[in-house]
């Protein structure tokens, strides 16, 4: 029976390691056929994460991925929307600064901005990250754009430094990083790095990054490239947490994300105080937020209560939603607070 058992799981993992060549290569298809499009159509673009880090994977066809992102300029967004209609996608959702595309497995998320919106340090990344296109490099001729090493380095530690803070990363985001140092860590100017990061509050989380990296993944990096010790017992809660939220960091409680926006500068308010705090950001989110919900509130923010009202609306059809949310608000406090001080450890 366990010889049965064994050769069934062997089975199972040849299965899907056969689907997802399949898959990584259905998708390659795709996205030659968008390439030629906007070359045809002389629109300058610009890829980043995925799809230009799997090459950096020893086989690139494994590194999974759940959508293709692209940066165009604003002006561009409905004509590369017409182009992907042409194609057979259908747009999802009410994105403002994101357009999200799907046709079966694979979907495309056209960017405008890398960043909109507030943030847990209250830096402003979407003012930063507003001329990241017209940075963008040139190769060989075309409409393609490129970031330079350093540019997209500098965004990848940001956008991991965000999904921590709020959804979760998951391992893979962490990977990415750890390859791309091994990579490109020798043509990379970290002086630029370090003047940039530090700008933006990100210099000391990038410089634990690097440690963990190398604690990690036995990335061995340059003298020049700073690495900063994070301690035992937080490097452990960060494994923890990062592993527990599966390959992308979507697989974790929801209420422990709101529960820490609940909290200010540190973690001795009372629970009473934290919740309340959290609840009031349930029910009324920020502009920047609500602009997902209502794109038009980017040049009308009076519109503000009618993009509250919208959300009522839709808490209110996903009620079994708006109860789970509620009641871990009630029973999640301490992790929230844990998950807190271990942030704060790691730089953040």
């Amino acid at each position: 029976m366990a010889e049965e058992e064994a050769d069934a799981v062997q089975q199972a993992m040849k299965d899907q390691y056969l689907l997802t060549i399949y898959q990584s290569v259905q998708k390659d298809g795709e996205v030659n056929l968008f390439i030629e499009a906007l070359e045809r159509e002389r629109i300058p673009y610009a890829f980043f994460k995925g799809y230009e880090l799997k090459e950096l994977y020893p086989v690139p066809e494994l590194r999974t991925m759940g959508d293709v992102d692209l940066l165009v300029e604003g002006k561009d967004m409905e004509r590369v929307s017409e182009l992907l209609k042409d194609l057979g996608y259908e747009r999802k959702g009410e994105g403002n600064t994101v357009w999200t595309f799907q046709k079966g497995i694979l979907s495309f998320e056209v960017h405008r901005k890398l960043a909109a919106g507030n943030y847990w340090n209250g830096v402003d990344y979407e003012s930063y990250f507003e001329k990241a296109f017209d940075r963008l490099q040139t190769s060989g001729g075309g409409s393609r754009r490129y970031f330079s090493v350093e540019d997209h380095f500098i965004f990848l530690c940001f956008h991991l430094a965000k999904h921590l803070n709020s959804s979760g990363a998951g391992i893979r985001m962490v990977m990415d990083i750890a390859l791309y140092l091994q990579r490109y860590q020798k043509e990379m100017n970290w002086q630029y790095i370090q003047k940039e990061c530090k700008e933006i509050h990100l210099d000391v989380f990038v410089r634990k990054l690097v440690y963990i990296c190398r604690v990690w993944f036995g990335v061995d990096t340059a003298p020049e490239v700073e690495a900063e010790p994070v301690e035992d017992e937080a490097l452990k809660q960060l494994r923890e947490y990062i592993l527990s939220g599966g390959t992308f960091g979507f697989e974790r409680e929801d209420s422990i994300r709101r529960l820490r926006k609940g909290m200010e500068k540190g973690t001795g308010k009372g629970n009473l105080l934290i919740q309340s705090r959290a609840l009031l950001r349930i029910a009324f989110p920020d502009r920047k937020h609500m602009e997902y919900f209502i794109p038009a509130l980017e040049k009308y923010p009076i519109l503000l209560p009618v993009a509250w009202v919208k959300r009522w609306k839709i808490g209110l059809e996903n009620r079994w939603k708006l109860k789970a949310a509620i009641h871990g608000l009630g029973k999640n406090v301490d992790e929230a607070k844990a998950q807190y001080q271990m942030l704060k450890k790691v730089g953040l």
